[in-house]
């Protein structure tokens, strides 16, 4: 994606809880705030607080999606390659076609 800067720190290591099958799409929650997580998803709580320490997003909307399935040897998990879902900077992207033509 030419001209994409992420802001985000590259993070050592962030401990992930046991497979539960959670999936979670584009749920809303406040940056910084772990109480706006549901305690449906207590399971997650540590490892999404681990990764929001920058102060400049604290207060801020955010958008989680957590998709858990099992795999076989040579799938991809969502699609293959590096991409980005959504929008980003009022341009249209998708789930799965990237383009917003649907």
């Amino acid at each position: 994606m030419s001209g994409f800067i992420s802001t985000f720190e590259k993070k050592k290591s962030i401990n992930l809880p046991d497979f539960s099958g959670t999936r979670i799409i584009m749920m809303p929650l406040i940056l910084g705030d772990i109480d706006s997580v549901p305690d449906s998803l207590s399971h997650w709580k540590d490892a999404i607080d681990s990764l929001f320490d920058m102060q400049d997003y604290h207060g801020k909307v955010g958008y989680l999606t957590i998709c858990e399935k099992h795999l076989s040897e040579g799938e991809t998990h969502r699609r293959a390659g590096k991409h980005v879902d959504g929008v980003y900077k009022n341009a249209a992207g998708g789930w799965g076609g990237g383009g917003g033509g649907w």
